[in-house]
């Protein structure tokens, strides 16, 4: 990203459960987030867990209440980013060969062809893979979209008057997400969870560029959302009013301090929080045995799940790893009327910076 200044480009995420929008403001080398919202989908069955396959593709109607929730956003010219468990993230091992001959590769492997785009991928080399330099192959990371999907939110964000530019893949967006909050770390490894309602999706990075991706594929802020809104009877909407509001107790010295709401809701949400932190040690415990380049010192937590109050604490003791959440490194970073913590729009961020990529 260079030196600029003025307003990036209006960055959308998506959601299954809402849809996140921010627009940041450049000043030099300086970062704040000049406008963002939070939007609640329209759709009752965005709060049913993913694995129902209920996403449904947004609205002209929900971005346009998107936009005006968002008071300060300016321009038309957007990039967007659908949820992991809509798009296919996959890995291949390549011979080597021309772009050309990797491309149909990669296709193959996906089931489509150059004659039959129904689905739009990209590919870019895995740095962290055990074997390929003793067995010759390139190692890669695959995203793909369903072509009629893209199409169709093309033409939406076209009728609600958005330029879209870029539907960007998610690890692409965390890991430059990532790097914009830790500036001063080029070249060093960066984890990520991207906690959202459908799904988490683990991201190492270096430099703003993904080198390993995992998901988590049932550990998506659904499970607890519905273990809470189960228990206590409450709403959906209800229960992540709840958990951001009043969340988990605070732990101070591996012990947890906190209200008797609070360590009731940890109560209820020890079984999925412990998988989730089960799946973070297992990915970590891997990356180790591929050498300290490829070991991180510390995750960042951003997406829905960082709006609960604590839960990064939570999820570093059951983890045993230093957890942060998401957060531009300027003081009076996020001047909007949201009261939600910036890691919410982290992805979105990362969208509306594309203004500035070279």
């Amino acid at each position: 990203m260079v030196n600029g200044s003025g307003k990036g480009w209006i960055g959308l995420d998506l959601g299954y459960r809402s849809i996140a929008i921010a627009q940041l403001q450049r000043s030099g080398a300086s970062l704040r987030i000049a406008a963002a919202s939070e939007m609640p989908r329209t759709f009752s069955s965005q709060l049913e867990p993913a694995s129902a396959g209920k996403y449904a593709d947004v609205s002209k109607q929900e971005l346009a209440t998107a936009r005006l929730l968002a008071a300060g956003v300016t321009g038309k010219t957007a990039a967007c980013v659908l949820p992991i468990s809509v798009a296919e993230l996959t890995h291949a091992s390549l011979p080597p060969g021309e772009p050309r001959e990797q491309y149909a590769m990669v296709a193959n492997e996906l089931g489509c062809s150059h004659c039959d785009p129904s689905r739009q991928f990209d590919y870019w080399p895995s740095a962290v893979s055990p074997g390929e330099k003793s067995s010759g192959l390139l190692d890669v990371n695959v995203i793909a979209v369903d072509e009629r999907r893209a199409a169709a939110i093309a033409e939406t964000l076209n009728a609600a008057r958005f330029d879209c530019r870029v539907l960007d893949g998610l690890p692409h967006a965390v890991a430059r997400a990532v790097q914009m909050a830790a500036p001063n770390r080029f070249g060093r490894p960066l984890a990520a969870v991207h906690l959202a309602h459908d799904e988490a999706l683990f991201v190492l990075s270096r430099d703003g560029v993904p080198v390993f991706t995992r998901q988590f594929r049932n550990a998506g802020m659904h499970r607890i959302v519905s273990q809470v809104s189960d228990s206590l009877g409450l709403l959906a909407e209800e229960a992540v009013h709840v958990l951001r509001s009043l969340g988990l107790p605070e732990v101070a010295d591996g012990r947890k301090r906190g209200e008797q709401i609070q360590d009731v809701l940890a109560e209820i949400a020890v079984e999925p929080l412990g998988e989730l932190a089960e799946e973070l040690r297992r990915t970590l415990s891997y990356l180790s045995t591929l050498g300290g380049d490829a070991t991180p010192d510390s995750v960042c937590v951003l997406g829905d799940g960082a709006a609960v109050r604590n839960l990064a604490a939570h999820l570093a003791a059951k983890a045993d790893i230093s957890v942060w959440n998401w957060s531009l490194p300027d003081t009076n970073q996020c001047e909007t009327t949201s009261s939600l913590p910036p890691a919410v729009f982290a992805v979105a961020s990362a969208l509306s910076g594309l203004a500035w990529e070279s």
